[in-house]
């Protein structure tokens, strides 16, 4: 009656399967627990789809009651196969998160039908039933193919709708394949329902699920059976915002200069060694290696981090030795707050590794603490970073205006031209916060190239000088000023769009003049091409009168600092200052004027321009043009 030539190798390699998942360790979460599900589910309809049909089969060998009850498990654990299946895709893109727990029920409803009609079917006849001769399909059987394609379809729509929260393509081909291989199983089994086929179609997409997501080389590390990085961040993403664990965390104090002396292959041995230690001696924990030395440790927000500290502590007091090996170490340990929990796995990460590099620089071997505000700063810093490469690759960052007043005249002469950012939100960013991570992470001069071009081209398509304004700043950062090709790649631009560069003053701080050679051969290369100087924050770091009599500066701008503590407290200082600039030929600009008093007081003692809200903050490029130009080129 049923042909059982697929079904039985397909059982067998679905139990191999099956024993060796279970041998292997896994970390606690939504995925790894809904594919032991599925893994179990599928074994119990193999087997039940084996006996009930061989029951049905030989009806009259067996009491009524026992083949009913291998019918009912059989259709109760198809559907519930079915449902499991498409949680899987639920949970890899992210449906079942504690916002939209209403969905999971809501998707059961068919579920629960479909069970509850198979648990009658004994005396309501609706799915199947044993007549006298034999096993018969009930009028509402094809509600198996139903509750099938059902979440299939579903599926395949959240799959569709949550396309882009998987991380790569490999994650949105597995999906789609196993979801594929599903539906020909139902259509195949429609077709030829005498032959158990189904079953091994199920075995395929279970096994697409494990070398796509299960594979526990994406999770353990080959050399120790410890969990790896990929396993931890796996943990903290799934865990977020629930603060139901603490993380402990150590690493091996001057990892680099250790494995010089020691060597790579010694200090693997050693970090294979800590690895099986953790293993042996923190087995209720989760332990992960996340490289270059660094170990995590997570238990519920009741671990004992202080007998973990001890353990390890003793432990590191002694020698680790094996065949190949003896190295001594010592570590430096951190203790997140759980409260961290609500924060993305990324900065978490950071947060401990930046928080135990700055423990392995000191001698204490105390523990050191994570805390939410830490992690708050520190994933502030990340998002600044994320717009910051979007503007610069997406050639979004703006550039605002702000007015330099003659201060003889009252009118505009000048302007500076400043970075601005803004976030997702369309909010500007603080430019102290992207400036420094602009130069931190090497993007400065992708910056300040692009202010410089957009600057340059403002110039070219308006009419500054018929409105009376010369020149416009723009700002030189320290590690710009490094840049061997600025003088070029500046030069390049100015042609292009064919304008005068002595329309453009390059500001520079006076933390450019650390190296006054480096600065004097900067400044006389693009000199040479055109452009003209003005030293920028004077007063607020390392510049001198001798050093400036080195450098061709056009001018002098005061740092505000400096500007308002004369204008609360006058004195002779300041005054004497600008008139030696003035004897040295350097025209001074004042920044920071916020009233009329201050613009009065720094015109008296010789300012020649005056910069600051008092008479305009930085504006847009539209905004500046539609209220101080008049004429476009």
């Amino acid at each position: 009656m049923w042909n059982f030539t697929y079904v039985i190798p397909s059982f067998m390699t679905l139990l191999v399967l099956l024993a060796y998942y279970c041998a292997l360790p896994r970390i606690p979460i939504r995925m790894n627990r809904t594919f032991i599900k599925i893994l179990v589910m599928e074994t119990i309809v193999m087997f039940s789809d084996i006996v009930s049909s061989g029951m049905d089969s030989a009806y009259t060998e067996y009491p009524l009651v026992l083949v009913n009850i291998a019918n009912i498990v059989y259709f109760v654990s198809f559907y519930s196969r079915g449902y499991l299946f498409y949680s899987f895709t639920a949970t890899m893109v992210k449906v079942f998160d504690n916002n939209n727990a209403w969905i999971k029920q809501l998707t059961k409803i068919p579920l629960y039908i479909s069970c509850l009609m198979a648990f009658t079917s004994g005396y309501t006849r609706w799915i199947f039933y044993i007549g006298e001769d034999g096993y018969h399909n009930g009028p509402f059987y094809n509600i198996l193919y139903f509750c099938f394609y059902y979440y299939i379809f579903v599926s395949l729509t959240i799959f569709v709708l949550r396309f882009k929260r998987l991380r790569n393509n490999r994650e949105r081909l597995s999906i789609l394949s196993y979801n594929i291989i599903l539906l020909a199983g139902i259509i195949v089994r429609m077709m030829f329902p005498r032959y158990l086929l189904m079953d091994t179609f199920c075995l395929l997409a279970i096994i697409i699920i494990y070398l796509s997501f299960e594979n526990p080389d994406f999770y353990l590390d080959d050399r120790n059976g410890i969990f790896n990085g990929n396993a931890l961040r796996e943990y903290l993403d799934e865990n977020k915002g629930l603060d139901n664990y603490t993380l402990m965390a150590f690493a091996l104090r001057n990892y680099k200069e250790i494995r010089e002396v020691y060597g790579i292959n010694q200090m693997n041995h050693g970090c294979d060694m800590i690895a099986r230690f953790l293993i042996g001696n923190f087995d209720k924990y989760l332990c992960f290696n996340y490289r270059s030395g660094r170990f995590f440790i997570i238990g519920d927000r009741k671990m004992d981090y202080d007998m973990i500290y001890e353990k390890l502590e003793d432990r590191f007091s002694r020698s680790w030795v094996d065949d190949s090996a003896e190295l001594y170490l010592s570590a430096a340990y951190v203790v997140t707050e759980p409260e961290v929990s609500s924060i993305d796995s990324d900065t978490i990460i950071n947060g401990v590794i930046e928080t135990l590099d700055k423990a392995s620089s000191v001698e204490s071997s105390d523990i050191f603490y994570v805390t939410r505000n830490l992690l708050s700063e520190r994933k502030k810093e990340i998002e600044v970073k994320r717009n910051l490469e979007y503007a610069i690759e997406h050639d979004q960052v703006e550039v605002f205006l702000q007015p330099i007043i003659s201060s003889s005249t009252g009118k505009i002469v000048g302007a500076e031209a400043l970075a601005r950012l803004r976030n997702k939100n369309g909010k500007l960013i603080p430019p102290d916060e992207f400036i420094k991570v602009a130069e931190s992470n090497g993007r400065i001069n992708d910056l300040g190239k692009q202010v410089f071009a957009k600057t340059c081209k403002f110039i070219k398509e308006h009419d500054l000088a018929g409105n009376g304004i010369s020149w416009v700043n723009v700002n030189l950062s320290p590690i710009q000023f490094m840049n061997p090709n600025l003088a070029e790649c500046y030069s390049e631009v100015v042609k292009e769009l064919n304008i005068d560069p002595a329309q453009i003053h390059i500001e520079i701080t006076e933390a450019a003049m650390v190296d006054d050679v480096q600065l004097k051969e900067q400044i006389e290369r693009m000199s040479e091409h055109g452009f003209k100087f003005v030293l920028d924050d004077y007063g607020s770091g390392y510049s001198n009168l001798a050093m400036l009599k080195k450098c061709p500066f056009i001018c002098i701008k005061l740092d505000m600092s400096l500007v308002w503590d004369y204008c609360k407290a006058p004195d002779e200082i300041l005054p004497t200052m600008i008139q030696a600039f003035k004897h040295m030929n350097f025209e001074v600009t004042s920044e920071g004027i916020e009233d009329e008093n201050m613009a009065k007081l720094m015109e008296d003692i010789g300012c020649e321009y005056l910069q600051g809200f008092y008479y305009s903050e930085p504006v847009s490029m539209s905004v500046f043009a539609s209220r101080y130009l008049e004429n476009i080129v």
